[in-house]
């Protein structure tokens, strides 16, 4: 609540309130991590999660759309700088052979898009926190599609939504760890 009045010689203006209310600072969180066309089909998928702040944030209650999640309430916050890993719920078994010691956070319902799709990553009011729409053509990198690699997300401070911000990961992907140099 903001009361304020303007001195014009020795004239007062009439008393002006005016009420603000601040909006709560989105999570600084990116999708840092896409496996979208695994080998081995669907039960290979994964979205990785990115805390690039300071503290921990506190995804209660989020949830994507491309794909069905809820984050349950309550969920622990994503650590300052750490990853979360969520998984395709179609085989968890096949997944935790291929990826052995991956903590994953949660699994998915549904699949993601070979052909590419929007994913966002919402917060409880609804409002997009993250999102990305990621492809397999024109200027995405193309050995994610099909071929083992995921896409990575090199700079969480780059548009998601450019495929420069994009590359190629190792074979398999790198879950829940951080991307490995870019191979020149």
């Amino acid at each position: 609540q903001i009361q304020a009045r303007t001195l014009s010689g020795t004239n007062w203006s009439a008393l002006i309130s005016v009420s603000f209310q601040s909006a709560t600072m989105a999570a600084p969180l990116s999708i840092s991590e896409i496996q979208y066309h695994p080998v081995g089909g669907d039960a290979y998928e994964f979205i990785e999660l990115y805390n690039s702040g300071s503290l921990p944030a506190d995804v209660s209650g989020f949830q994507f759309t491309g794909i069905q999640f809820r984050f349950p309430s309550p969920t622990l916050p994503i650590p300052a700088g750490g990853r979360i890993v969520l998984a395709n719920d179609s085989n968890p078994v096949l997944f935790r052979q291929r990826y052995p010691g991956v903590p994953v956070s949660g699994w998915f319902g549904g699949s993601l898009d070979n052909g590419g799709e929007r994913l966002e990553l919402k917060d409880k009011a609804g409002r997009i926190v993250t999102s990305v729409e990621y492809g397999d053509s024109h200027r995405w990198p193309q050995s994610p599609d099909g071929q083992g690699p995921s896409l990575e997300n090199r700079d969480a401070r780059l548009d998601p939504d450019d495929p420069a911000a994009w590359s190629a990961s190792a074979p398999g992907g790198t879950p829940g760890l951080p991307p490995l140099p870019a191979i020149t």
